[in-house]
């Protein structure tokens, strides 16, 4: 019975300090503009995200729905069935690994790679970039600029007036 104990108050610690890694996006931002037609652009503030600096994991899932243009009429036409579809797809996901050899887990700045799965519109397809960790006490921020490909997710410039197959996103996350 002591041994039955000791494993479970041992399972519980390990448990309770796995969960103690795992942080949840506090606030944030991540923005888009098609990179042809700089007035196509569009924010958001709601995501979700978890960073383990640990274990080096890093999610996001994004409700496409919840970005945001200037032009009213041009969030219509990009969350319709023609374009995102966001009935059938309404998030946009990635999950990933910290794959830089440096220790992340230590205060200041690390410049990172980070390899994984991106999947808009329910397809999906492997993507690294680059990215930015700055820890300060028990804050950690995360930034990112990259280039998204739209024809690898079937969006078609051609359907999508006015947009571009070269998108540039921005991502600001705080943990």
């Amino acid at each position: 019975m002591k041994k039955i104990l000791l494993l479970l108050v041992t399972c519980l610690g390990i448990a309770i300090v796995a969960l103690a890694q795992e942080k949840s996006v506090q606030s944030g931002s991540i923005l888009f503009h098609a990179v042809d037609k700089k007035d196509v652009k569009a924010n958001t503030k709601t995501f979700k995200s978890s960073l383990n600096l640990e274990a080096k994991t890093i999610s996001f899932e994004v409700p496409i729905e919840s970005f945001v243009f200037k032009n009213g009429l041009m969030q219509k036409h990009f969350i319709n069935e023609n374009n995102m579809s966001t009935g059938i797809f309404p998030q946009a996901k990635f999950v990933g690994t910290i794959t830089s050899n440096t220790d992340i887990t230590k205060e200041g700045r690390h410049i990172v790679k980070v390899e994984g799965e991106m999947t808009i519109k329910g397809i999906t397809i492997p993507f690294t970039t680059n990215g930015l960790i700055s820890n300060r006490g028990q804050q950690t921020v995360v930034n990112a600029t990259f280039l998204l490909d739209g024809t690898k997710f079937g969006l078609d410039n051609e359907k999508i007036k006015g947009f571009s197959d070269k998108i540039e996103v921005a991502l600001n996350a705080n943990y």
